[in-house]
This record gives C-alpha cells, structure tokens and sequence, in this order.
C-alpha cells in the first residue's frame, strides 16, 4: 500500500518532519484501511519513509521509519521505547524526582503516543489511530520494561477526535490508582490527581523551571497566578519566601493546593484565593516581590494568536505594574502558536505599557524529559521567561 507525494511536496518528508498532510498527497494505492501502515514515495518513484495512515484526519500520515525494510511491531515499539527510557535514565537525576515522561510523542519518534510515569504507575495517551490499533502491543512492551503497578489510560484530549476517536480514560493494567497519589518533585512530596487531573495528571513539563522558582523566592512576597494545585507556591515557600498566594479558578485544585501545602508544612506561608486572574490582577491593591503567571494556553489554534497575544499582554502589563522595584516575574506560555519570539515582544510590549525597565535573566522551556524534535516544531510549545524589574 502506497501513497504517492504530489511534486514539490517531498521537502518536509526528507528534511524529517512526522507529519503529512492530506494536501500533500498526489494519490493512494492499494486501498489501505485507516490505521495500516503504508511505504510513502515521491512523485518520481523514490521511496521515502513509512508511516500509518488516517484518511479521516488532515494530518493524513505520521511517520514511524525512513527505513524501508523496518517492520513495524511489538519489536519495533520495543526498541523505540528502550531507546526513550535509556535517554531518561542517563540524562535525568532520578533521585530527586519519580515522576517524569517517557515517551514523548514525535520527540522520541513515536507520534500519538504520549507515556508518563508516577512512581510505581504509568498513564499512557494515545492521541491517534495508528496509535490506538497498536495499543495492546505497546501495554505489553511497558509491563515487560517497567513492571509497574498498574497502567492508567488518560485518552481524553480533544486530538483524538480529529481522528475519528472516541475519549478514553480508565485502567488498563494492574492495580487500581489511588484517588490522590502522592510523588516525589525535586525532592518535595506533592500530591496528583492521575484520574481527574490535567494532562495526564499534572504538569510535568514545568518540573525544573518550578524548581527555579525557589531560588529567586527567597524573603519575598509572592504571588502565583493559574497556581492550579500549587507547585510553583509550595517550592517558593520552601524556598524561603515570606508570604506566598495563590489564585485560580479551580475549587478542586486550590483544595489539592491546600494539602500540598500541609504535607510539606508551609500551610503558614502559603494562602489561597478561588477567583479569575484577570479580576485580581486588575482590582489588586498591594505590591509583591515576586510574580508567577503560568496561564493555561491562550491559543489553541492560529486564528486565536491575536486574541491571545492581548490576553498575554495585560496580565503581564498588570503583574509588572504589582512588582516592586527589583521584583521578578516568572511567565510562561504554553501555546505552540505563539512561538518564543512573538512572547518576548509580547512581554517586551507589556513593559512599555507599564512603563518600567526589565530585565531578561533567564530564559525557560519544558523539562529535558519534554525534548524537542528539531523538524518539528510545532512540538515546542512551553517557553519562559524570569524576569527582574530593574530599579
């Protein structure tokens, strides 16, 4: 079964970008079932690479090989997966830290597939048909390397259906989750909701620049913003900050925060307030030290980025006009459309509006266990910057 690549259209193929679109395509031979894996080749004749096949989606093929002998089965997701676990392990210092990602879609070569580990469980997500049709080999390939305690499946993003799926979210191996599991983050206990929580659980992509945070908390009074379930508070507390708040929407998750703060003991330092970050930011009438926005992506596609890009902008106009001279601001986005350059002029535009002079002291992204396929960049999605208000 072939598809044949329109002239012209090649150049992303061999410049190894995953993804072929329906647009690219000349024409489809051997009438393929959606799911089955197919040799791709040039106008001219050249093969190029293998990949499965979604005529339902616009991204009409993801590539798994350029090899054309390569077979696609529980060896091939075997070797790929060792691969990812092998890179973590020599990469990653795991005695700060059990919870961490294994497999990271395209990044690690596997598109639609996203692997997470908690401890003793894995949650699995799998974002695409090709994906899914290939399930049972994959589970089977993670009990033989992780022997875990059970396999949670958290097939619940919005991709899936652009792929004719169905969500999903239950166990899928093993024992049955614990309804809040406790992990172990830069050496911190912090509790996560596997079933309910966002993303797979939570947000393992921020590990390190959450770490960052406690080095610049120290005797400030600070403010986290989109606090969620309170990461970004509970390591600037035991980073030594005088006072922390905490703002979200989430009644669940200011909950979760709570006892976060309790086990960790900095419920003393650390206060929480359930209200929308736009009406605190613009009704606050005290000063901080120290200010996290870390707002859910305001660009889910790209007719949204203009909208977003104001949206970014006053709250970063608003929490630099809160900061006290030689402050610092933590801010972050996680839209793949808004690329780090728009969001350094972004925030560059939000200093001019709140007239104040700002430094760039660090510049941030998504733990190395979130790595970045080079061909691929809609992959690089979160970017930061720390920010200090000079005097």
């Amino acid at each position: 079964m072939k598809v044949i690549i329109k002239p012209n259209r090649e150049k992303p193929i061999i410049q190894n970008h995953p993804w072929i679109f329906s647009g690219a395509i000349q024409r489809i031979e051997g009438n393929p079932d959606d799911g089955d894996i197919v040799d791709i080749y040039g106008n001219s004749g050249e093969f190029l690479a293998k990949g499965y096949i979604n005529q339902k989606s616009q991204i009409t093929v993801r590539i798994l090989t350029k090899d054309k002998n390569e077979k696609i089965d529980k060896n091939f997701f075997h070797r790929r997966i060792l691969n990812a676990i092998n890179y973590r392990k020599n990469i990653l210092d795991l005695n700060s830290f059990d919870a961490y990602r294994i497999i990271h879609d395209s990044a690690d070569l596997l598109p639609g597939l996203i692997v997470d580990k908690y401890g003793d469980y894995l949650v699995i997500q799998i974002l695409t048909l090709g994906i899914e049709i290939r399930k049972n080999m994959i589970l089977e390939t993670l009990m033989d390397l992780f022997y875990p305690k059970g396999i949670y499946e958290r097939s619940d993003s919005n991709i899936r259906q652009k792929e004719g799926l169905l969500p999903y979210t239950g166990l899928v191996f093993g024992q049955k989750l614990p309804e809040m599991l406790e992990i172990k983050q830069n050496g911190i206990s912090m509790l996560v909701d596997i079933m309910n929580g966002q993303k797979t659980g939570t947000f393992l992509d921020q590990r390190e620049n959450i770490r960052e945070s406690a080095l610049y908390s120290k005797y400030r009074d600070v403010l986290d913003c989109f606090c969620y379930t309170g990461s970004f508070s509970v390591h600037s507390a035991i980073g030594g900050a005088k006072t922390v708040i905490g703002i979200d929407m989430s009644a669940k998750a200011l909950e979760t925060a709570r006892k976060n703060t309790e086990i960790n003991n900095v419920s003393n330092i650390c206060k929480f307030i359930q209200e929308d970050v736009f009406d605190y930011l613009d009704n606050c009438d005290r000063k901080f030290d120290m200010i996290i926005l870390d707002p859910p992506g305001f660009a889910k596609h790209d007719r949204a980025i203009e909208k977003a890009s104001r949206a970014y902008k006053h709250i970063n106009m608003k929490a630099m006009e809160l900061l006290n001279q030689d402050g610092i601001l933590m801010t972050f986005s996680c839209s793949h459309h808004i690329d780090p350059l728009l969001f350094r002029k972004i925030v560059f535009s939000a200093s001019v509006d709140a007239e104040c002079n700002i430094q760039i002291i660090r510049i941030l992204h998504a733990s190395p266990d979130h790595p970045i396929n080079i061909a691929h960049p809609e992959g690089e999605y979160l970017k930061g910057l720390i920010c200090r208000k000079i005097p």
